[in-house]
């Protein structure tokens, strides 16, 4: 007897998805709930490969799932209190409309309620990979910060964001991690380094924002609730690396009057406590401890500490693929000192026509101390000899009274010294001059590089240069006169060498080289890799293409004028 035919659909790759209207239907939830359970837990809908055979020949518009991603739903419990809430609305709806207010109050206090700790510990195993998805997080806390309260947006979401913003803000500038920041037309970006981890965000201009009405705030809602819990975790561990007592003390009184950083005191969490939290020593009557004993015990505890570091260092080194130079070492530990001190021993005063949160938080960054305008907790006032910087927005003549002993200089100013890695002549940006062109640290390769920017490379790489030169000549100043001898004369004996040859050698160019091994390399890629390789070109090839329009943008502007 022949074999019977299997139905189309049940066998095969087939099996593995399921269609969005299925899953609803297996979870007995309705779609935004769905869609709710879905960010939350982070699952996606998925492209199969043969979708004709999932439709059935069907054109029809259809999202598909993986079928374990709903079977790993079923034991979700989010899902057990989404079905509470739908009994405890039925039971509201029923005491409102039989008029039974009491009632309707004491079940209203009963609403079931969850936490997202469990999802949160789920999505991110380890807390660096939570750092790597640090910058969607940090860029819608940031936008629902600067919401109005409507319907949409609750108040007291309003507030979690910006107690989170002000929060992750204070741990910026204990850590010193702030790195680049960029004034563009969609906001002010911000880059750090965070446990070795490049984070960047986006932060809304502080204007007065309009909430668009064709916007579904219950998606956006969704993001926000799960990004609060994930940026509250955060905030917890980073402040405890740090030895910091989280959550900081809030000054309500600053914050409704001023608001901004000055309304957040950070402390220091005690030592002992620290590393002995439970720690509970206590004696009997008759029991003493001898002091000779706790001295030796503290010699021994230091010998063990020394051992651990010197451990390390050795295994630092033996792992290390290519050997350092301690001198290269010492010098760029102390270049990235001095760029995280760019503004320390400076004063700055903010007028209130500049962004104050904005520069506050960078001053702040880089060591530099702080005071502004009509504000209350203001470390300095307007007149202070102290001050070295007055950062101002407007002409000198709308200033009512300038100071000889510092420099007035536009907000552009602080952004392009972090930028560049050091401070900038603040004539170039007075008050009432044209400024110079604020350029992005954010460039890739194949991005469009204005003549600006070309400029200023050109500049530094001319000044790193004349350094070297002077650096070298001093070195050959100090060699000895014999040793200078042997050297012209060992380079006369290489030149005389090199023009005796007559043959030229057949071209073996490293381009060619490097080609073939290139293609090699490809031809040895599986399918994956292959078409990830394909999209990195594509992107790169797309970058080139845009630059060079601008290019010729450019081009036309410049012949025109």
């Amino acid at each position: 007897m022949g074999k019977l035919k299997k139905k189309q659909g049940t066998s095969g790759a087939v099996v593995n998805y399921i269609s969005r209207n299925k899953a609803i239907r297996k979870l007995q939830i309705t779609l935004p709930e769905f869609r709710r359970l879905c960010i939350l837990k982070g699952i996606y809908p998925r492209e199969p490969n043969n979708k004709k055979k999932l439709t059935k020949g069907s054109t029809a518009p259809t999202t598909f799932y993986y079928l374990k991603d709903i079977q790993y739903l079923l034991h979700e419990p989010i899902l057990q209190k989404f079905r509470e809430h739908k009994i405890f609305l039925r039971k509201l709806n029923r005491a409102i409309g039989k008029g039974q207010k009491e009632n309707a109050v004491r079940i209203q206090e009963m609403a079931p309620k969850y936490t997202l700790d469990h999802v949160i510990r789920e999505r991110y195993p380890t807390f660096i990979d939570a750092v790597r998805d640090l910058d969607d997080a940090l860029c819608m806390i940031y936008l629902f910060s600067m919401f109005p309260q409507t319907n949409e947006v609750e108040a007291g979401v309003v507030e979690k964001c910006q107690r989170l913003c002000r929060e992750f803000e204070h741990y910026i500038i204990k850590s010193r991690s702030l790195v680049h920041s960029f004034v563009s037309v969609k906001g002010i970006y911000y880059q750090a380094m965070i446990l070795g981890q490049a984070v960047t965000w986006l932060v809304p201009f502080e204007f007065s924002v309009a909430v668009p009405h064709d916007v579904d705030f219950r998606v956006m809602m969704t993001f926000c609730e799960f990004y609060i819990t994930l940026l509250g975790f955060i905030n917890f561990k980073l402040y405890s690396q740090l030895n910091l007592v989280y959550p900081p003390q809030l000054d309500q009184t600053a914050l409704d009057a001023e608001g901004g950083l000055s309304a957040y005191k950070i402390e220091e969490k005690d030592a002992i406590k620290e590393m002995h939290p439970t720690a509970d020593v206590t004696l009997k009557k008759n029991e003493s401890v001898d002091p000779k004993v706790i001295d030796s015990l503290n010699e021994k505890l230091k010998e063990i500490s020394k051992e651990d570091k010197a451990d390390e260092l050795k295994e630092n080194f033996e792992h290390s693929d290519e050997l350092v130079n301690m001198n290269e070492l010492e010098q760029q530990f102390s270049e990235h000192e001095k760029f995280k001190n760019l503004f320390a021993q400076k004063v700055f005063f903010i007028s209130r026509e500049a962004p104050r949160l904005s520069l506050e938080f960078i001053i702040r960054s880089f060591g530099g101390k702080v005071g502004y305008a009509s504000g209350k907790n203001s470390m300095f006032k307007e007149n202070d000899p102290r001050i070295t910087h007055h950062i101002v927005d407007r002409p000198l003549e709308m200033i009512p009274t300038l100071h000889s002993n510092r420099s007035y200089v536009q907000p552009q100013w602080i952004y392009d010294c972090i930028n560049s890695g050091r401070l900038l002549d603040p004539g170039l940006y007075a008050p009432g001059v044209k400024l110079p062109a604020h350029l992005s640290p954010f460039e890739k390769s194949g991005d469009y590089v204005p003549t600006e920017a070309i400029q200023f490379f050109a500049r530094e790489e001319e000044a790193q240069n004349n350094e070297v030169e002077s650096t070298n000549g001093e070195m050959v100043d100090e060699k000895k006169p014999e040793e200078t001898v042997e050297m012209t004369e060992y380079q006369e004996e290489l030149a005389k060498e090199m023009n005796k040859v007559v043959k030229k050698r057949k071209k073996t160019s490293k381009e060619d080289e490097e080609k073939e091994r290139k293609e090699m390399a490809i031809g040895m890629m599986n399918k994956k890799d292959k078409n990830l390789y394909n999209s990195m070109m594509f992107g790169k090839r797309k970058r080139a293409l845009l630059a060079s329009k601008l290019k010729e943008k450019k081009l036309k502007l410049q012949q025109k004028e």
